[in-house]
């Protein structure tokens, strides 16, 4: 395994950033080099000369030290290393394994040894951090990767664990966040793989996914997870439109950037727990538009609606979505960008004007609503003591949705919009519960 010394990070970092400043002893931040920036103000560029990674704050760039050398072809000869990749040396792999498992409070309560065993998971005692070979699907080791830290020079993005993924069934698969999640997953029974890349990349051959009848996405709990989950979407959209991917949500369950490990260490939580509060929870991931059947398809496309001023279309597109049991994203309207999930509703045009994107103000939804409700698109009625108001799609399909009432505590009573029955096409996915 190659292993670049933190002095090494910091050169070669230094050798492409302008205007560095420090942070601490490893940490830095400066002028991004992957876009303009120029004015000492901003310094968006972090990099860490301990782990090796990168992120711009600004521009949203982020890797490892690898994913810079070769974006910028910096030549590692000038100091002193060989351009290629040294061969996996399995002996430091194999006292590696051993570090951990001769350390008992390494070893989580949520992991199984047999699993750790088979991936021979390891652990660093110079760098603190657990080892994770990476194996093709011939079972042989590629490249080493360490938590959060490096991995082996060159390496690219892959899934893992490869060589057991072959043993999987068909059902289903939970795509996480890292390897460490990995290991938690197939540790309580449940069949999971990462991309190695980290969140934000996505393997380039991932055509091994195809033949699950079910595609988890369960990703840490914090904004760099959301934007995982969004690239992940579009990819395997892209590999088979057909895919039935579900999105999981732990939020109910972990801190911000909490993640699947967090989850299971959580007292009296287990497989079952899993797949009843993970799994079985999880919501459809559906292309908007075209995932809203009958409304879509009778309203949204007559000429009326393209009557409608942008502002209003936006509004009621905004509604429809909400109205919608599914995750949408969308940043096909005028190129503004709003997440939607289900159960959650809008307590306020302040809030729905949100929503819209930030061009739409809550005057303008206002004046929306109005239109709206004269042309027959929506219903509106003020609750009891004016604490909210209750919107209803008006022509919405009874065959496909239903009003439904909430309040919080009986103190706040939320904005109401019809939901998707429980009802769904032969399609519908099964919850993802297996034998395994």
């Amino acid at each position: 395994m190659h292993e670049l010394s933190p002095d090494i990070i910091m050169k070669v970092f230094l050798s492409k950033v302008e205007n560095p400043k420090l942070s601490s002893e490893y940490q830095r931040r400066s002028n991004c080099p992957y876009h303009t920036e120029t004015t000492m103000v901003n310094q968006s560029f972090h990099f860490n000369s301990e782990k090796g990674l990168y992120h711009c704050k600004s521009c949203g760039v982020s890797g490892n030290i690898w994913q810079f050398v070769e974006h910028f072809g910096i030549d590692l000869a000038e100091y002193g290393l060989s351009k290629t990749a040294p061969p996996i040396d399995k002996n430091k792999i194999a006292i590696y394994h051993g570090s951990l498992l001769g350390r008992s409070d390494l070893l989580l309560s949520c992991w199984q040894k047999d699993i750790i065993q088979r991936l021979q998971v390891g652990w660093n005692t110079q760098l603190n951090q657990y080892v994770f070979p990476i194996f093709n699907t011939k079972g042989n080791i590629v490249f080493v990767k360490q938590h959060k830290g490096y991995q082996t020079k060159r390496a690219k993005a892959t899934l893992y664990p490869l060589n057991l993924i072959a043993e999987y069934d068909d059902s289903y698969i939970v795509i996480d966040e890292g390897e460490k999640d990995v290991v938690t997953l197939l540790s309580n029974g449940i069949q999971a793989i990462t991309s190695t890349g980290g969140a934000l990349t996505v393997p380039a051959n991932i055509s091994i996914l195809r033949r699950f009848k079910r595609i988890y996405l369960c990703f840490d709990n914090d904004s760099v997870g959301k934007k995982g989950i969004e690239k992940w979407i579009i990819r395997l959209h892209q590999l088979d439109p057909t895919l039935n991917v579900r999105v999981c949500d732990l939020s109910k369950y972990v801190q911000d950037k909490g993640d699947v490990t967090d989850y299971f260490l959580i007292e009296g939580k287990s497989r079952q727990k899993f797949l009843n509060e993970i799994l079985e929870k999880s919501y459809y991931v559906r292309r908007p538009f075209t995932d809203i059947p009958v409304y879509s398809n009778e309203i949204l496309t007559g000429e009326r609606f393209l009557g409608l001023s942008i502002r209003d279309r936006i509004v009621l597109m905004t509604l429809v979505l909400r109205a919608s049991r599914y995750y949408c994203n969308t940043n096909e309207i005028r190129g503004m960008r709003f997440e939607l999930r289900p159960g959650q509703y809008i307590r306020s045009r302040k809030l729905l004007a949100k929503d819209c994107g930030k061009e739409i103000t809550e005057s303008m939804v206002r004046r929306s609503m109005v239109k709206l409700k004269n042309e027959d698109y929506i219903s509106t009625k003020d609750l009891k003591g004016k604490r909210g108001m209750r919107i209803t799609l008006t022509q919405w399909n009874e065959e496909y949705g239903q009003s439904k009432r909430q309040s919080n505590n009986g103190k706040t009573i939320k904005e109401n919009f019809p939901n998707f029955s429980s009802k769904d096409d032969s399609n519908q996915p099964d919850n993802g519960q297996s034998n395994n």
